[in-house]
């Protein structure tokens, strides 16, 4: 039988504005046997702009 693998997440941040406060990803350890679709993590932005929109995305890299 397979057993859990587990990742670890990690956010760098390539861009930002002045107005961004924080950016965070919870939990910061995840199991990497997860289902398709299955919910990994929550990535938050704090911003001083209420109505400020932010893009995300997914790179390549070590640890896929």
């Amino acid at each position: 039988m397979g057993g859990q693998h587990f990742g670890v997440g990690g956010v760098v941040v390539l861009s930002a504005t002045p107005q961004i406060l924080s950016l965070e990803l919870a939990p910061t350890h995840f199991a990497t046997s997860l289902e398709t679709g299955g919910l990994a993590g929550t990535l938050t932005t704090t911003d001083q702009n209420a109505n400020g929109t932010h893009t995300y995305a997914l790179v390549t890299g070590e640890g896929d």
